[in-house]
């Protein structure tokens, strides 16, 4: 479909409710007593698949017809409000995102919202993801006073729904450097004038850690408190549980998460981290049974495979807190309690590489067979092994000493760039991610090697996942995530040849073309950042 005929449908589809208006206001929201009530539910969401193929000028008319519904008193009477809202935001460029903060603050909080369809009308700042480092160079737009000053009396609601939206606005703004220092004093007074048991702000949507970098009055001292609040609170030990059966979460692991949210934040001492690895550790050792149980428990899931998940997030601690905060003089009785953890979670099937290689610095005769191991898991045909072998990758550079030699990291970034080379499957999508990531955080590593079998993969990359004309060894929406994937990678590139002052290869130049075509998804075009500069 073309952008032209893209734009004629919207229109057809919004003039169609607009005409609709008399039925969707005599109708009632919770029967589909009419044809009015029936497009009001099913047209958000249609228009919404078709925002990343539309013009810019339907899509400000999206804009438009969404602040409509948001300020409509039939607004509990539509369905698809949060997929339009996510969809179309997300189909803008970045800059085009930041230039409509200003329209996106005219949204009413809809505090009178029905049960039903509280999770359909997100504030829009949900969504609204900018580049916090393109952004810095843009002039600021100047918001209102007023503005600020009726978000402020509004995030002091006792309407729990009011004060979460106004709260989160007054953030989002204050993370994007559009508060001025005296209004993000008021704004850290807000925050805190409500709070919770653990002396945390209250009823907002943000979690505690996101608190310990925001503002706060001058007599609260957040990471105190929040040492205090991991302390107090008890991990979610199933033998423990007084509540019969498994509750399937999906890997919620609240406590792991507000753990590894605050890492930059907060430097824990090596005694800090080692009674936090105690707690981790009888945590397994009550539950780690619970991963050998008869996985046919559930049509969905298993009980396997939700304390596998559980058990991630125990590795993302030992990863991103524990063990940057051993050494190799740790005490024996430590190293071995981390030692036989790392390897019961091998033994009983949790992911955990990624952890062995944090602790490389502690044990460091194991660095050969964790090399080794890394190289496996990106051959593997599991999806799994191969993502934590790119986690692995990941762990090794970001640590100040690299914890390996020259030769094993030439081997493993040979390893790499033949995933994207060859265009294996598994895991694809993440392996250009990866290698994204490394380009961009450190260029020195792109040697020749690296360089010709990286350019290759993305110039065959190109061809096989043209969406019209692309191989037949991928699906759609397979072709969809690996070009996006991959023009964030050309796009990295580009930016790196730039700094460089080196001419930009045929491949880069011709992802260029792609990027800018009018043809191409809004999710591919918008990772061409170049573009987006006001």
């Amino acid at each position: 479909m073309d952008v032209t005929f893209v734009d004629n449908l919207i229109d057809g589809y919004l003039k169609a409710v607009e005409r609709s208006r008399d039925d969707i206001q005599s109708g009632d929201g919770f029967y589909n007593d009419n044809f009015g009530i029936l497009l009001a539910q099913v047209i958000p969401e249609i228009v919404s698949r078709l925002c990343c193929k539309c013009s810019n000028e339907a899509k400000y008319k999206l804009i438009d017809f969404l602040f409509d519904i948001y300020k409509s008193d039939q607004r509990n009477k539509y369905r698809g409000i949060r997929h339009l809202t996510e969809r179309l935001l997300r189909s803008f460029s970045c800059h085009q995102r930041f230039e409509l903060i200003h329209r996106l603050l005219e949204f009413p909080i809809p505090g009178d919202l029905h049960p039903i369809v509280e999770d359909e009308f997100i504030n829009p700042f949900y969504f609204l993801e900018i580049d916090k480092e393109l952004a810095s160079s843009w002039s600021r737009p100047c918001i209102d006073d007023n503005k600020l000053i009726y978000l402020l009396n509004e995030a002091n609601s006792e309407n729990q729904a009011i004060r979460k939206w106004s709260t989160f606005t007054l953030v989002r703004l204050h993370e994007l450097n559009l508060l001025k220092k005296t209004w993000a004093d008021k704004l850290g007074k807000t925050l805190w004038f409500q709070r919770d048991e653990f002396g945390f702000p209250a009823h907002t949507f943000f979690r505690k850690f996101a608190f310990l970098r925001l503002p706060h009055p001058k007599n609260i001292d957040p990471i105190l408190l929040f040492k205090k609040f991991i302390e107090n609170s008890p991990l979610p030990i199933q033998k423990n549980s007084t509540e019969k059966g498994v509750a399937f979460t999906r890997g919620n692991v609240p406590l792991c998460d507000e753990i590894v949210g605050a890492r930059k934040s907060i430097q824990w001492k090596e005694d800090e981290s080692i009674i936090m690895l105690q707690r981790l550790v009888e945590w397994w050792d009550a539950d780690k049974t619970y991963l050998k149980k008869d996985k046919r428990a559930s049509s969905f899931t298993s009980i396997p495979d939700e304390f596998r998940s559980r058990f991630s997030k125990l590795v993302n601690v030992l990863v991103e807190v524990i063990a940057p905060s051993l050494r190799q003089e740790t005490e024996n009785n430590v190293k071995n309690t981390i030692w036989r953890l790392l390897s019961e979670l091998g033994d009983y099937g949790v992911p955990s590489l990624q952890a062995e290689t944090a602790c490389i610095h502690v044990y460091p005769d194991t660095r050969g067979e964790v090399i080794s191991r890394i190289e496996d898991a990106l051959a593997s045909s599991e999806y799994e092994a191969v993502i934590d072998g790119l986690k692995a990758i990941i762990v090794i550079f970001q640590r100040p000493k690299l914890p390996v030699n020259d030769m094993d990291m030439s081997n493993l970034l040979c390893v790499l760039s033949q995933l994207v080379r060859f265009r294996k499957k598994i895991g694809l999508p993440s392996a250009l991610n990866t290698v994204a990531v490394l380009i961009r955080n450190y260029p020195s590593l792109f040697n020749k090697d690296f360089e010709a079998l990286t350019l290759k993969g993305l110039k065959d990359i190109a061809q096989d996942t043209d969406l019209m004309v692309g191989s037949d060894d991928f699906d759609f929406s397979s072709k969809l995530e690996i070009r996006q994937e991959a023009a964030g990678l050309a796009y990295v590139l580009f930016d790196h040849y730039s700094k460089q002052g080196s001419p930009k290869p045929d491949v880069i130049k011709a992802w260029e073309v792609i990027c800018r075509s009018d043809n191409e998804f809004a999710e591919i075009r918008n990772k061409w950042l170049f573009d987006q500069l006001p």
